[in-house]
């Protein structure tokens, strides 16, 4: 039977793992990328974890741009977007209600904004 040669092998192992890391890397720096750039928001697409994103993403705003970046009002009513520069994507009808119920009950200061908010996500749908 024929095999290839051990340098052979080892020389595709090493571009491997050498693209391995270059991929990794890429992947852990576009959060602080994004941030240095004000792409996106602190929350960021669903690619990344929530908390490693926000971690990234407010280091490198408050080192390059000297501001903090805020978590967007209407976040409650959205998904976050599946990488950046897509759209984030509504929630459903029952789990916007299900947030202004909670609140609600909670006594939130900020009800009638957002069910001012949830009507006019509703009627752009």
């Amino acid at each position: 039977m024929w095999q290839l040669p051990a340098k052979f092998c080892t020389l595709i192992f090493m571009k491997k793992r050498w693209l391995i890391s270059m991929l990794a890397l890429v992947y852990a720096s576009g959060p602080y990328l994004a941030g240095s750039l004000g792409w996106g928001e602190r929350s960021g697409p669903v690619l990344y974890p929530k908390s490693f994103h926000a971690t990234l993403y407010t280091l490198a705003s408050e080192d390059v741009r000297d501001e903090k970046p805020r978590e967007s009002l209407d976040g409650w009513m959205y998904h976050r977007p599946l990488f950046y520069g897509l759209p984030r994507r509504l929630k459903s009808a029952e789990e916007r209600a299900s947030y202004i119920e909670m609140a609600r009950r909670n006594e939130s200061p900020r009800l009638e904004h957002m069910i001012e908010m949830n009507k006019s996500a509703a009627s752009e749908q």
